[in-house]
């Protein structure tokens, strides 16, 4: 009578245990659940607000400050001479100069390329087309011409 005492004991407390368990584990995951729910509204607020300033900083461009003005405030904040004030101001000219003109050639470069490798593409495109009306036909070919039209119509 004891073996069946100590054993229904035994199986109570192990499934008393057992559902404890699962209870605690629902409502960590309850919380859990929260928490991300949490966590991912701050992440779309954030990823708004870095979206939003990004979006300002684009219409907006920060004005640089003129060389004269740069070496002015060099020359109160260093206490230079006016002749280091003027070597100074020099500087930052022709740093400015050499700044522009890196610029320019470097958006001619891309507009260059750009159209470099728009030439590229078209030529590309046109020997894949010929290729494949050699192996579909052409009146396939047209069909075909005629769905991709089609397609770049609905896209824009």
């Amino acid at each position: 009578m004891k073996k069946y005492a100590v054993m229904a004991f035994i199986a109570f407390l192990t499934i008393s245990c057992t559902l404890s368990a699962q209870d605690n584990n629902r409502r960590r995951g309850q919380e859990g659940n929260r928490g991300q729910q949490r966590e991912m509204r701050e992440t779309r607020q954030t990823r708004e607000t870095r979206e939003r300033v990004t979006a300002q900083a684009r219409t907006t461009a920060p004005e640089r400050a003129t060389p004269q003005a740069r070496a002015a405030t060099m020359a109160r904040q260093l206490e230079l001479t006016t002749e280091q004030t003027a070597q100074v101001q020099a500087l930052f000219e022709r740093q400015e100069t050499q700044l522009r003109q890196n610029r320019q050639q470097h958006q001619q470069a891309q507009r260059e390329n750009r159209e470099e490798m728009r030439t590229l593409r078209q030529q590309a495109v046109t020997e894949h087309d010929a290729e494949l009306e050699r192996i579909i036909g052409s009146e396939k070919m047209e069909e075909l011409r005629r769905i991709r039209a089609e397609r770049a119509r609905s896209a824009r």
